[in-house]
């Protein structure tokens, strides 16, 4: 979980034990079958059946204690942004009405408070593919919002606090990761997901044309075997652009592997070694430097 971030409740005040009553979160009862599912929701269910077990029961004896955070649409139906399994507990609990708090918003302040919402509950049970969509998705929708409504301004003070890692509990270089594997098809997306590809040969992977990952899974499924070296060897085929179908195959089979090139290297100048680190070790430096580069380059 996010250390430190709050959740969407905390951030419009509706605890569990003293739901807020004020003109901007009132608590309203609504039918059941008014609520749809948001329209760009996850692909995967994160309630094991033993959760959801137990999130009826407790909605049998305690009622739904955390209202659901809707948006309103045409015909008396309401779009969920936040508390679709209480909504679907409360289908099975035999329920009417289920309490939520409806705010009007458009599509992009609705986007990222779906997934502030899904951010709280973790990323850690999703496959590897809709991580990298919630977060390219995330992204994307901070970029599209341009000037921030008052609905959303709660959960950007609070996430201003904060660092990116702590949006995500992800590292930078992570994030960056994941950005990259996006850009996979969704057939190599679905050989990660399956472990068939490691995650460090998917980012290789990425640098690779569309056509180029078509034709690598189409190897791959003929049962070729791909480790990281040949994940490295074809994206530096395909940054110089020599990878083609011939090329692809050859390094799937061992036959041509890139002329090995001396990488180059930097000293740093004295008087800036001393200006910075004074008491750090050599690794220690080599972190910081690392760190640094991650910020800079991920600002541009």
């Amino acid at each position: 979980m996010n250390n430190g971030l709050k959740g969407i409740d905390d951030i419009f005040g509706l605890t569990q034990e003293e739901p807020v009553q004020t003109p901007a979160n009132k608590i309203v009862d609504l039918p059941i079958d008014s609520l749809v599912n948001y329209h760009k929701n996850t692909k995967s269910e994160r309630y094991t059946n033993q959760d959801m077990e137990d999130l009826v029961e407790s909605i049998k004896t305690n009622g739904i204690l955390q209202p659901l955070l809707v948006r309103p649409l045409e015909n008396d139906h309401y779009e969920i942004i936040a508390g679709q399994h209480r909504r679907d507990a409360g289908i099975l609990a035999d329920l009417q009405v289920v309490p939520a708090v409806i705010k009007e918003c458009d599509d992009v302040t609705a986007e990222l408070l779906f997934l502030e919402s899904n951010f709280q509950k973790g990323l850690e049970n999703l496959p590897e593919s809709e991580k990298a969509d919630l977060i390219f998705r995330h992204q994307e929708a901070v970029k599209a919002q341009g000037k921030r409504t008052d609905l959303f301004q709660k959960v950007h003070d609070t996430l201003e606090e904060t660092s990116v890692e702590g949006v995500f509990n992800l590292s930078r270089s992570t994030i960056t990761r994941y950005l990259r594997i996006y850009q996979l098809t969704d057939q190599l997306k679905e050989l990660l997901d399956q472990k068939e590809i490691a995650i460090r040969s998917a980012v290789e992977l990425s640098y690779l044309t569309a056509e180029m990952q078509n034709k690598l899974f189409e190897y791959l499924i003929q049962g070729k075997k791909l480790d990281m070296k040949k994940a490295e060897d074809l994206r530096t085929y395909a940054e110089k652009g020599k990878l083609n179908e011939e090329t692809l195959e050859q390094i799937l089979e061992g036959d041509l592997k890139p002329k090995k090139r001396k990488s180059p290297s930097y000293k740093m100048k004295p008087k800036i070694y001393q200006k910075y680190f004074q008491n750090q070790n050599p690794k220690e430096v080599e972190e910081i430097v690392e760190k640094a580069l991650e910020l800079y380059f991920n600002q541009r």
